[in-house]
């Protein structure tokens, strides 16, 4: 998968080229890990933490795995876990209405024992940055925040010192299901900024937040996106009006990654 096809030209602030890792390194293996808990985050929302076998550590910050259920079906999950953390592996499952897939994935894991992973895909990958002074925008959307935790975690584990943005958007309060995690990110580290950003907030007589939408709220804070970096964690209306606006407002096609670009490609 591959974000936008195409190669950073030199003068563009990426780390590396896309396709720098070679081929074996990117390889999709199948493991077999063991359930180790599944909590509730919110309503609807479920930590599942897994422990992978003791072999080296195949997936890079960014990727997704697929799920091997008895029925067939390979539902995908961003891996929510640093490969600094392996071999323990993290997902957020959202369980939503009328999709019936995601609720049989939290009930198998809610069973235990071992299930099949296919690790990892995706190239939305961490890139480190060339120059310190780069600002790196996560810009992610309900349960898209558990790629933008893999991204950020690994970025803090290297000690980049960056100024990193953290935009999380969902429909209501209740939706930032792990608010506190950023919260703490920002109070230990002084070049982590959070800002949440609810849509219907505006609805709500308890959320003294930002509101309206998310992609908006960085286009509000002005930032020199020339320069910028940004990995959008979400849906494909979201990570295309982001990338829509920011490129009228200077950012390159090469510098935004996000999954969407490669399994829901526009014409």
């Amino acid at each position: 998968m591959s974000g936008c096809d195409c190669t950073p030209e030199a003068h563009y602030p990426v780390g590396r080229d896309r396709g720098a890792k070679e081929s074996e390194e990117l390889r999709v293996i199948k493991l077999e890990c063991q359930i180790v808990c599944v909590d509730a985050m919110s309503d609807d929302v479920f930590r599942v933490r897994l422990q992978a076998p003791d072999v080296a550590c195949p997936y890079q910050a960014g990727q997704y795995v697929l799920l091997e259920l008895e029925s067939g079906e390979k539902p995908a999950f961003s891996l929510a876990s640093s490969p600094v953390n392996w071999p323990q592996l993290e997902l957020h499952v959202r369980v939503m209405a009328g999709n019936g897939l995601s609720g049989r994935v939290v009930e198998r894991m809610q069973e235990g024992g071992s299930i099949s992973l296919h690790v990892a895909a995706g190239d939305a990958v961490w890139q480190a940055p060339l120059d310190a002074e780069i600002p790196l925008i996560m810009l992610a959307a309900s349960t898209g925040f558990s790629q933008a935790k893999s991204l950020v975690e690994t970025a803090l584990a290297e000690a980049v010192a960056n100024p990193i943005y953290i935009y999380w958007g969902a429909r209501e309060a209740a939706d930032l299901y792990w608010s506190g995690l950023p919260e703490l990110w920002a109070s230990q580290h002084a070049n982590v900024h959070f800002i949440p950003v609810v849509s219907d907030g505006l609805d709500s007589d308890d959320w003294q937040g930002r509101t309206g939408l998310v992609h908006e709220a960085v286009l509000a804070d002005k930032h020199d996106l020339s320069r910028a970096l940004v990995w959008a964690c979400g849906s494909p209306g979201m990570v295309y009006a982001a990338f829509d606006a920011f490129t009228l407002e200077g950012l390159h096609k090469a510098q935004i990654f996000s999954d969407v670009f490669a399994y829901a490609p526009r014409d």
